[in-house]
Formats: structure tokens, sequence, C-alpha cells
């Protein structure tokens, strides 16, 4: 039997040929092992200051513990307080707000020249405007009581007098006309102060309000027609004797 060696022939002249190959795999591996190390030294290291920095946090905690109880503890007792005080709100509402109302109808009636009436009335307190409807035997009056509702704002204040504490500081004229001529019904001059009182000029209140009035007299009573109406909005506010003497 014939045996063949097919090794390569540096090989069989140096049977030690193996040791450059070994040492370079052996440097190999020592690098890879001494990065991994340094890297699971880095690891170590960063572990050990989040832990050292979560200690440091739970003893800071730990020491700002009663103070945070106490301040929780504080925030309850200002929420009672808060529940407190809006319960004593409602209960000692202001004299003003709460006749108000009746203040508003008396100034009405009260400034009211003789010869002029109203048909309509609604108060929009949440904006503090009233919206008027009515009618008068001459153009003259209804400036009288324009010009009445207006003066308001310029009385005296008297602390004894609740009444004196609610005042007119804008009117304003939306229409006026001789409900018998079409031809006569004129529109307001609008500011841009006066687009508050869009919320209640809604098709409701047209049809309630003016429509009745406008229509109702031509047809029932057709011997008013030759006498003026009117829409007006009247805004409405609150003052004291301390802001009167602020103002001067």
């Amino acid at each position: 039997m014939i045996k063949i060696n097919l090794a390569p022939l540096e090989e069989l002249e140096n049977k030690l040929w193996y040791i450059p190959d070994l040492f370079i795999i052996l440097a190999i591996s020592l690098s890879s092992w001494f990065g991994v190390q340094y890297y699971l030294g880095q690891i170590k290291e960063d572990i050990v200051k989040i832990t050292e920095e979560r200690q440091n946090y739970e003893k800071s905690y730990q020491r700002l513990k009663p103070d945070l109880e106490r301040f929780s503890l504080l925030n309850r007792e200002v929420d009672q307080l808060k529940k407190k005080l809006n319960s004593l709100r409602q209960i000692t509402v202001s004299k003003i707000s709460r006749y108000r109302p009746i203040i508003l109808l008396e100034h009405l009636q009260n400034l009211k020249p003789d010869g002029l009436w109203f048909n309509f009335l609604k108060d929009d307190s949440d904006e503090q405007i009233i919206r008027l409807v009515g009618g008068a035997f001459d153009n003259l009056l209804i400036a009288e009581f324009m010009s009445a509702l207006t003066r308001t704002k310029f009385l005296e204040v008297d602390a004894t007098d609740l009444r004196t504490q609610v005042y007119f500081p804008r009117v304003y004229l939306e229409r006026v006309a001789t409900t018998g001529s079409k031809s006569s019904q004129k529109k307001g001059n609008y500011s841009a102060e006066s687009a508050a009182f869009a919320k209640i000029q809604d098709q409701q209140i047209r049809q309630s309000a003016a429509g009745s009035y406008w229509k109702s007299h031509e047809k029932d009573f057709p011997e008013m027609a030759k006498f003026p109406g009117f829409e007006m909005n009247i805004r409405y506010a609150e003052r004291s004797a301390n802001d009167q003497n602020l103002e001067r």
C-alpha cells in the first residue's frame, strides 16, 4: 500500500510552523479578554455610582419625608378652608347681589318719565345687561329716560342706601320707530363695546319682545301706532362708597 503525504512543503520542513498562528490567536484572545474586563469594570463602576446616588436619594427622602407629610397635611387643610370659605360666601352673599333685581326695577320705574311705558324687559345677569322694549308719547321722553339712566353714574354713593350703589354706565338705543310707519324705523350705530349685547339679541327675543310691540300695537291698538317705540340695551354695574372715594 502506497502512502502519500499531501502536507505543504514548509510544514514538512518546519515542524513548529503553527507557533506564529497560535501566538496571533492568543494575542487576539487576550486583547478581547482585557477589553471585555475593562468594559465590565466600567459597568461595575457605573452600577456602584448609581447605587450610591440611589442611597443618597433615599437618605434625602427620609430626611424630607416629615416635611413632605406636613406639606400634604397643609394642602388638605387649605382645601378644607377653601370649602369653608365657599360655604361662607354662599351664606354671606352681599346685600347688593341679593336685592339687585329689585333695585334695578325700582330704578327703571323711578327714572321712567310719565308718558313712557315698557312692553318687555329681560335681565342678562351674566353680562349685566337689561334688554328693554317699550314706547312713549314722544321721542323727547325716550331721550329724557336715557339721560336719566346715564346720570346715575354721577350720583353720590350712600353706604347706607344700597340703591345708590347700583348704576347704569352705558345705554344703547338699538331702534326707535313709529309702529305705523316702517320707513321711519332706524337702526342704532354700534361701537365695538356694544358687541357684548349680541348674546341677548337672538331671534326668540325679537319675536317675543320687539315683534310683539311692533305688531300687536298696530293690530290691537291702532290708535297707538302714531307714537314711537324703542328697543334699548342698558348695562348696569355695582360700586361701593370706597370705590367712589378711590375715583376721587
